[in-house]
């Protein structure tokens, strides 16, 4: 009977260089201030845009569940840049 490869040397570790240790609490430089964030017109057209869900039957089913789920995220979205105070003045002209 063959046991396979012999077991001898599988509790050794290779003693390689150890990674460099890096310090996470460094001082990084700051970010800039961010540009005022406006709501897409229409959060769906990147999602539509890759056509219709693959599922026999249910496609039309499926397209509306995914439009209320990219709907649902936008808002979610509005609501966090508004708690962070990012939301753009809807009074502002645009520079379009």
């Amino acid at each position: 009977m063959s046991q396979g490869p012999s077991r001898a040397g599988q509790g050794r570790r290779r003693r390689g260089k150890k990674p460099k240790a890096v310090d996470l609490w460094r001082p990084v430089p700051s970010l800039p201030v961010p540009e005022p964030i406006v709501r897409a017109g229409d959060a769906t057209v990147v999602v539509r845009s890759l056509g219709a869900p693959p599922l026999k039957g249910q496609g039309t089913l499926a397209e509306a569940h995914l439009a209320l789920a990219v709907e649902r995220a936008a808002d979610m979205a509005m609501a966090l840049a508004l708690s962070a105070g990012l939301m753009a003045d809807p009074a502002a002209p645009d520079d379009d």
